[in-house]
């Protein structure tokens, strides 16, 4: 087993503790600069680290398989076990939440965060099927950057071009009647490769210095700088999710000193805030299910503390903390009972998890997932 690298276990607990944050209420009653800062950072930084931590030994053919079962795998899994639920949670006709579930992106998706699953898996396949190609006709890494960025530049286009443009299948999409492409996109949101899997392959180019990272005091005060001053000059916005990418020059610039600063942040804590880097190794290990029910749990808690207390920060804390806290015991109890975990976790690692904890007295499953995830 290849050990865990700490800073980096840091830096995906900051991840998805602010990808739970940005989709907190709060921010529909406050400045939306938060909100934009938020989503400037959150995105860039999920798909940077999947590169990083990218098996690039794997063949097409076992990655494929690896990914249906750690990716696809816990994203069905979610909607089938939902779907009993469905007209509970819902007055939604149940063939609408059936085909928006195969069509995969956020307008179609009863809980829209799931459509990071789908689209992961096909960047994924994207990336590793570019390297071979890459591989092949040897193709250099300054021409592999300047293919990603015609791409990410042509994704522009695309987004100023097509927000329009009526896609005929209306009746699977929840945010719109009748849909565009704004709000629903391709099946898997497979549109928004463009710019994703650029980002994923350079989180795997530069995999062996990020591992090694150290961040230099001037340059992390210039990048705060710069961050601060790109979002006051610029109101435009980079969400995926909704194909907003305003501002070209600025968004890529504000994901860039963002993405640069958490890592800073995720390099500083464990030298100085143990506590505080426990915490977030925990939200780390458990990212899959923050990712999967965080939203529901958090609009959940918002709204009953909103109906009883009335107090909007209170509120927000309180669901801030429920969509970390109850998805992370989730987990660990998933992972502590053998059948759920096979569901939801990946089964090399449920096998792999079996073996240690049978090798190690004392050592319960729960534990081995925490420390091997």
């Amino acid at each position: 087993m290849k050990p865990r690298i700490q800073h980096l276990d840091v830096a995906r607990g900051m991840g998805i503790s602010l990808v739970v944050l940005g989709h907190n209420l709060i921010f529909r009653h406050i400045d939306p600069m938060a909100h934009q800062v938020l989503h400037s950072i959150n995105m860039p930084m999920f798909f940077l680290m999947s590169g990083v931590f990218f098996n690039d030994t794997l063949s097409l053919g076992k990655l494929t398989l690896a990914k249906l079962d750690g990716v696809l795998k816990p994203f069905f899994v979610t909607l089938i076990v939902v779907a009993p639920l469905q007209p509970f949670l819902s007055r939604d006709p149940f063939l609408q939440y059936v085909a928006g579930s195969l069509y995969g992106t956020g307008g179609t998706l009863r809980w829209t965060p799931l459509w990071f699953l789908p689209h992961l898996f096909l960047v994924f396949i994207t990336a590793r099927v570019y390297l071979n190609i890459a591989e092949r006709l040897r193709i250099p890494q300054w021409l592999s950057l300047l293919i990603g960025i015609t791409s990410v530049t042509l994704a522009w286009e695309m987004f100023q071009q097509l927000q329009e443009m009526p896609i005929p299948l209306s009746h699977v999409a929840y945010s719109a009647t009748p849909a565009i492409y704004s709000e629903l996109g391709f099946p898997f949101s497979a549109d928004l490769l463009l710019i994703t899997v650029p980002i994923f392959l350079v989180g795997h180019a530069l995999r062996q210095r990020l591992r090694t990272f150290e961040p230099h005091p001037l340059v992390a005060l210039l990048g705060l700088g710069l961050f601060v001053l790109l979002h006051y000059w610029s109101a435009g916005e980079m969400n995926l999710n909704d194909r907003v990418f305003d501002d070209y020059l600025c968004n890529i610039g504000q994901a860039v000193c963002g993405v640069y600063l958490v890592l800073c942040l995720a390099v500083w804590i464990p030298r100085h805030l143990p506590r505080l880097t426990w915490l977030l190794t925990q939200a780390a290990a458990a990212s899959l299910f923050i990712l999967l029910f965080h939203d529901y749990l958090q609009r959940r808690v918002f709204r009953l503390f909103m109906e009883h207390g009335h107090i909007l920060l209170l509120a927000s804390l309180a669901s801030w903390l429920a969509a970390m806290i109850l998805p992370a015991l989730a987990y660990r109890f998933v992972s502590r009972v053998p059948w759920l975990a096979v569901l939801w976790l990946p089964l090399k690692r449920v096998r792999r998890q079996r073996e240690e904890s049978g090798a190690v007295p004392g050592r319960s499953l729960g534990d081995t997932v925490t420390s091997s995830s």
